[in-house]
């Protein structure tokens, strides 16, 4: 870990924003290791998250309450991938969960397009509006 945080340092990057996500798969399987990874990110100045497999259907979120839960009172956001439904999105951030990613927010692009697509905040609300409808 150390050597990690001296290469960010060396290379200008701040290690707040670089950041690791700990699989959910982890946390149900070894609790007490990934809190002690995550007690070694933050002493080295790292962001942490626990990345949240998220169900396909809304009416299987509420046993995501306990893991959010459970990765905030480790001190890590949660955060949830592969969200194909618009309508998860809000229900995710009402039970805690801070990031999402996937199809409902903006199909996979190249890091040309993926740098105009941050670059121009117009252009990611307009994709935003369009998967709405």
């Amino acid at each position: 870990m150390q050597s990690l945080a001296t290469h960010a340092a060396l290379r200008g990057l701040s290690r707040e924003r670089l950041g690791f996500e700990i699989a959910q798969e982890a946390l149900l399987r070894d609790p007490t290791n990934v809190k002690d990874c995550l007690k070694t990110l933050r002493r080295f100045g790292f962001a942490a998250a626990i990345q949240l497999e998220c169900p396909a259907r809304t009416q299987d979120l509420a046993d995501l309450r306990e893991l959010v839960d459970r990765a905030h009172a480790m001190g890590a956001v949660a955060t949830a991938g592969n969200i194909a439904e618009r309508s998860l999105v809000q229900q995710l951030s009402n039970l805690g969960v801070a990031a999402v990613s996937g199809p409902a927010i903006a199909a996979p692009m190249g890091l040309q397009v993926l740098t105009g697509f941050i670059g121009k905040p117009e252009r990611w609300y307009a994709a935003m509006r369009a998967q709405s409808l």
